[in-house]
């Protein structure tokens, strides 16, 4: 008994173990800071400096002239959903006047020659749009941008600073920070079998669990935008989020709550909205048209913004007669209007169920008084019809008899 006691305290051990093992392997995906004075094989003359000397707050590597790349190791990049790089540059640096100005992620070193020349067999990941204008010097002025990492890429990955010549100068960056953002597990809010929202009941999409983002619209949990929570944002052309499978037939309307910038001039355009499609954005990524992007809904053109963002946030509604059932995504479509683009950020996304109507009561049809039968004078009347008949009958046999009995007196 003492040894099948300890099988089984053995057996359950083991199971426990093996649970929490998946338990671990289950949550691993976390945020991996790099730490910069780590990195390794540097190409060009690329530097780390351990001194806080530059206001950043501590160490940093600088990239101050062509041909720059620091390899920051071996990742597979499908863990990540983006890499965030804070840098600063000299405060006069030219920037929003240059248009090769970035900073990049590679397989294999540079983006560059040292002459500043483009380098032939450079294999980029991801990179930065053009660096935009300093606001202020170095650590003074110090901005993070935030790389989108669409990629299942596993191998060496490198950090490399690309530099233009602009209006007879060139400028180099210092980087004080790198980290890569992990791909976080969601729940997804499909409303597929066994999930389906309760029938005749709105239903409210968790935004943090959207999926399939196309663009690089990004989700916050942060309330800093005044919404008073977490946001969808869509500042660019070309974006969509996948919200799942759903039977619009269910509902008659959808809510939509967004913001934008106060300045806005969504008032004097004519093709600024949001919309449900079937297959992800209305447009590209340069704003023309998708010729094949499939609407099923859409509000009007947006309106001016009584204020900035969450101050100014709009509910509109979006009347939903269809009886699609399938893949729903919210894209936002955007145009130009007097020299600007304006995004917008999403807070809230509401399915309003149809109400059933109420059923109106069977009202029986109305008999004009003079033809309902009144039971008791049809009874009587049947009565006196029947003895008038027994009484005409008598009578005819009686007649009959009275004949029989002349006719036999004359015979005798």
């Amino acid at each position: 008994m003492k040894r099948k006691s300890k099988k089984v305290i053995g057996f359950f051990a083991a199971l426990a173990f093996s649970v929490s093992l998946l338990s671990i392997s289950a949550y691993a995906a976390e945020d991996y800071a790099i730490d910069l004075n780590h990195l390794a094989a540097i190409e060009g003359d690329a530097f780390y400096s351990a001194n806080d000397d530059m206001g950043f707050g501590g160490g940093y590597v600088g990239f101050l002239s062509g041909g720059k790349a620091w390899k920051i190791g071996t990742l597979d990049l499908s863990k990540y959903s983006s890499v965030e790089i804070t840098y600063g540059s000299d405060g006069g640096a030219l920037f929003a006047e240059g248009s090769n100005t970035f900073l990049a992620l590679t397989q294999n070193g540079a983006t560059q020659n040292s002459d500043y020349t483009a380098k032939e067999d450079t294999q980029i990941l991801a990179r930065t749009e053009q660096l935009a204008a300093p606001t202020g010097s170095w650590g003074a002025g110090k901005t993070t941008v935030t790389i989108d990492l669409s990629t299942d890429y596993s191998g060496e990955v490198w950090m490399a600073y690309n530099m233009e010549e602009i209006s007879g100068r060139q400028d180099g960056v210092i980087v004080s920070a790198v980290r890569f953002i992990a791909v976080q597990e969601q729940i997804e809010e499909k409303p597929e079998e066994g999930n389906q929202p309760p029938e005749g009941e709105d239903y409210e999409i968790n935004l943090n669990a959207l999926e399939a983002i196309e663009g690089d619209a990004f989700y916050s949990q942060n309330d800093d935008m005044g919404f008073g929570g977490g946001y969808v944002g869509f500042l660019s052309g070309g974006k969509a989020w996948k919200i799942g499978t759903l039977d619009l037939g269910k509902y008659s309307s959808v809510e939509i709550t967004y913001g934008s910038d106060g300045g806005a001039l969504f008032a004097e355009g004519s093709n600024t909205f949001l919309a449900l499609t079937q297959n992800g954005a209305t447009q590209n990524s340069d704003y023309t048209t998708k010729e094949d992007a499939q609407i099923l809904a859409r509000t009007e053109q947006l309106a001016a913004p009584t204020g900035s963002w969450g101050a100014g946030k709009t509910t509109v509604t979006i009347d939903l007669s269809a009886d699609y059932n399938g893949e729903v995504w919210m894209a936002y479509n955007m145009e130009e209007i007097n020299g600007r683009q304006d995004g917008v950020i999403v807070s809230a996304v509401r399915f309003i169920a149809k109400k059933a109507d109420p059923a109106e009561p069977t009202a029986e049809p109305a008999t004009p008084p003079d033809q309902t039968p009144n039971s008791d004078t049809a009874d009587d009347g049947g009565s006196i019809l029947l003895g008038v008949l027994l009484m005409v009958q008598i009578a005819a046999a009686v007649s009959v008899s009275q004949k029989r009995m002349r006719i036999t007196s004359v015979k005798h």
